[in-house]
Order: C-alpha cells, then sequence, then structure tokens
C-alpha cells in the first residue's frame, strides 16, 4: 500500500483568497497536527501493529491527511514529507527509549536510500518499514525496562532470604507474574536462569564467610539453605573450581600453595 496516498498538499495561497477558508479549514476531518499526535502515540507506546493498522484503517477510509504543498513536483512534495517524518518520528523514538545510535542509523540509511529514489511508491513503502522499525525499537526499550523491573525486584527479595528455600513460584508471586513468564522475564535480564542466579549469590556469600575463622563449611552449608555439607562442597566446587576448603586456603595462603582435597 502506498501510504503517501494518504496524504493530500494543500495551497495555503489559495486559502487566502478564499472567503470560505476559515469555515472549509475548521472542517477538515484530519489535519496534519491531528494525524501526527495519533500516530505519535503508538510510536511513543512501541506499538507497531497498532501503528501499521491504524495506517492502513485512514487508507481505506479515504480520508485525506492535508499537509503543506511546499513543491508543486510530486517526486519532490513526497521527499520532503518522507524527510519531516522520519525525523520527527526518529526524536520521538528516541526519547521514548530507543537507542539512539541504532535509531539514527535506521533514519540514515533510509534518507540516503531517500536521496536518490525516482519513485514515490517505493520510497513510501520503504518509509513505513524505517518507522516500523524505529518504533520496534521502543518496544524492546520498553520491554527490557519492564523486565529490568521485575528482575530487580526479584534480585533483592533473594538478597534477603539467600538462607530461606526461594522457588521460581515465590518470585512469580511476588511480582504478578507467572512462574513461566518469570523464568522467561529473569534469563531475560540478568542472563541466567533463577536457579543459576541463586547458586551464584548463596556461593558468593559463602566465600565472604569462608574467611570469617568462626564459621565452619558445615555452618555455612546449613545457613545458606543446603541440603547439607556435601552437597553445598559439590555446588561450590562445581562453580568454583575447588572446594571451600581449597579456595580458603588459596586465599589465605597464597595461589603458590599446594591445594590438598578434602
Amino acid at each position: 500500500m502506498n501510504y503517501t496516498d494518504i496524504f493530500t498538499a494543500v495551497d495555503p495561497s489559495q486559502w487566502a483568497n478564499d472567503a470560505k477558508f476559515e469555515k472549509e479549514f475548521t472542517a477538515v476531518p484530519h489535519s496534519a497536527y491531528e494525524w501526527e499526535r495519533a500516530y505519535m502515540s503508538f510510536v511513543r507506546a512501541g506499538d507497531v501493529q497498532g501503528a501499521r493498522q491504524y495506517m492502513e484503517q485512514l487508507a481505506e477510509s479515504g480520508v485525506a491527511v492535508q499537509v503543506g504543498n511546499l513543491s508543486s513536483d510530486d517526486l519532490i512534495q513526497n521527499k520532503f514529507l518522507a524527510v519531516s517524518m522520519m525525523a520527527v518520528i526518529t526524536r520521538v523514538a528516541i526519547r521514548n527509549g530507543a537507542d539512539e545510535l541504532t535509531a539514527y542509523q535506521i533514519s540514515d540509511a533510509y534518507l540516503q536510500y531517500l536521496a536518490k529514489a525516482k519513485n514515490v511508491d517505493e520510497f513510501s513503502v520503504k518509509l513505513f518499514q524505517a518507522v516500523e522499525a524505529l518504533i520496534q525499537l521502543v518496544h524492546d526499550a520498553k520491554e527490557a525496562a519492564e523486565h529490568n523491573a521485575y528482575y530487580l525486584r526479584c534480585r533483592e527479595y533473594i538478597g534477603k532470604n539467600l538462607g530461606q528455600k526461594i522457588t521460581v513460584s515465590d518470585l512469580a508471586e511476588l511480582c504478578g507474574l507467572t512462574p513461566n513468564y518469570l523464568s522467561y522475564v529473569f534469563k531475560k535480564a540478568s542472563g541466567k536462569t533463577v536457579t543459576e542466579y541463586i547458586l551464584d549469590q548463596r556461593i558468593q556469600l559463602a566465600k565472604q564467610l569462608l574467611l570469617r575463622e568462626e564459621h565452619t563449611s558445615a555452618e555455612i552449608a546449613f545457613f545458606l539453605g543446603f541440603t547439607s555439607q556435601s552437597y553445598f562442597i559439590s555446588c561450590f566446587k562445581k562453580t568454583e573450581g575447588m572446594t571451600p576448603r581449597a579456595w580458603k586456603l588459596r586465599q589465605t595462603k597464597g595461589a603458590g600453595v599446594e591445594l590438598y582435597p578434602e
């Protein structure tokens, strides 16, 4: 679909000599500003599908969006329109979370193509492909921020409850999500599964406790919620490549000391 057909150039000099200008101008059903406000709501929301449907419905309605007449040449008029749209949408996308570098790369690539384009139909289609790519950047940024918020909430809870049994269901209930979606969100934000993250945090705390003379491996295992001392040792060795005792010896005596198995 050639979306540029939606936009109709209006020559203001003709309006100035038209006695009915004021009445007809206020009766325009879709001014450029009205269209821009509506379309930008989809950009700000990162709603690619909504933006696409809005343009399709507008095109099917047969109602034109009236814009300024910047050139008597149809090709140049539409190029001016494309440049204006790309500039505005790029700025709105960046203000609403789109990665600035990527957004400008998309915009620059389109404008370079536009400079050489000879066909309105082709560059209008590519225009909205570029615009949808910008909207998708906003969507991805909002999704990442949402995921990060859930992750931070889970991380805080885990940090305060490392000695307790923590399940995905507990965290999902905390965030108001299903366990499967919470697992997806957590992995997306942290790069680790919930189980991997909890184990990593317990091992990191165990390393701090090992450096205190008053704590034995058995006490640390119990304090951090491991089912047994042997399981704690097994998890520690899998993570650090050595037993807790060997790790502590290396930290207190130096890396060059001969290490013995427990």
